[in-house]
């Protein structure tokens, strides 16, 4: 959801190059300031209507039978039930919209990390999936292989952090728990948790997107994208992929994508390459403001980051064949 980092975007300083510096960055700022804000603006509207959709049938003792239903399946990644919520929300529809669930059923911080780990590597499978489509990959292939590492990060980390501690989940607010308190008191302690997560996001983002701006008009990706050439090589790509893929490692799969359909398009990019890319992106990208989101809300920088980057780097040259 941040600003098109593209190389044939213009900056404030690419449209007038005579300005002095002062102004540049004002120019700068301002438009970061307005991307920010419009990026905000359209991740409200899909964290607000979920956030209270969770909370409600939470309350309404909906979400205690669903969970009831899953807690065999949710066992086996040692969480409670409730996470299938969150999972599939983000699995189905964004991570943004599976930020709302998280907040809203409050569970612990171990168990934030290992929902966080699992989606960060597997969400928004169908939006995504015509993303990879269009960057020349096989879709399908992608998309089955981020569920399937999705799956074994969780059993992994489960596993090695010991399901008990993340079955352990901490009591519900009053406000969201089943059937707590008068509605009055639900409905402004939804309000009070909605308005935190929306000022958490809205504190991530703005200061996110104006670094990005920032990068973009010193052309700091070009240059490390160039130095990263003989660091990636063993990976298959060519140079003129790195661009494309730093960029989604830093901003997204829809940045990196976009760059990526823009060099395939111009026959620059060799199938193989986009595949690769492609299956590295699906794996591990947006490593700065997914990960910061997820980590706000208690999940472990170490296991969001880390783990996640260090997953695609291993990974990637052994699925690529079957990408």
């Amino acid at each position: 959801m941040l600003p098109d980092c593209s190389a044939n975007a213009e900056t404030p300083a690419e449209k007038d190059s005579s300005l002095p510096a002062p102004a540049l960055m004002r120019g700068v700022l301002s438009l970061a300031i307005k991307q920010g804000l419009a990026a905000y603006w359209d991740l409200a509207k899909v964290i607000i209507p979920v956030y209270f959709a969770v909370a409600l049938l939470s309350y309404a003792g909906i979400v205690a039978v669903f969970a009831k239903g899953l807690a065999p399946a949710m066992g086996f990644f040692g969480l409670p039930g409730e996470a299938a919520v969150v999972l599939l929300t983000g699995w189905l529809l964004s991570l943004y919209a599976a930020l709302g669930a998280l907040k809203a059923l409050a569970l612990p911080s171990s168990a934030v990390t290992a929902v966080g780990l699992m989606l960060l590597i597997c969400h928004a499978l169908p939006m995504e999936w015509a993303v990879f489509q269009k960057m020349g990959a096989r879709a399908g292939r992608v998309s089955l292989m981020r569920f399937l590492v999705s799956l074994l990060a969780g059993a992994g980390y489960a596993l090695l952090c010991g399901k008990e501690s993340l079955a352990a989940a901490a009591p519900m607010p009053a406000a969201v728990a089943t059937g707590a308190g008068s509605f009055p008191i639900f409905l402004a302690g939804s309000l009070l948790g909605c308005a935190k997560l929306l000022a958490l996001v809205l504190a991530i983002i703005l200061p996110i997107t104006v670094i990005s701006e920032w990068a973009r008009g010193r052309e700091f990706l070009p240059r490390a994208a160039r130095r990263l050439s003989l660091a990636l090589r063993q990976y298959g790509p060519g140079e003129g992929t790195l661009l494309p893929l730093l960029i989604g490692l830093i901003f997204g799969v829809v940045y990196g994508g976009g760059a990526m359909i823009a060099l395939s398009r111009t026959g620059a990019v060799r199938p193989s390459e986009a595949r690769t890319v492609a299956l590295f992106l699906g794996l591990c990208h947006s490593l700065i403001e997914d990960s910061l989101l997820l980590i706000a809300l208690g999940g472990h920088w170490f296991w969001l980051v880390v783990v996640r980057f260090m997953l695609a780097i291993l990974l990637t040259p052994i699925l690529r064949r079957w990408a």
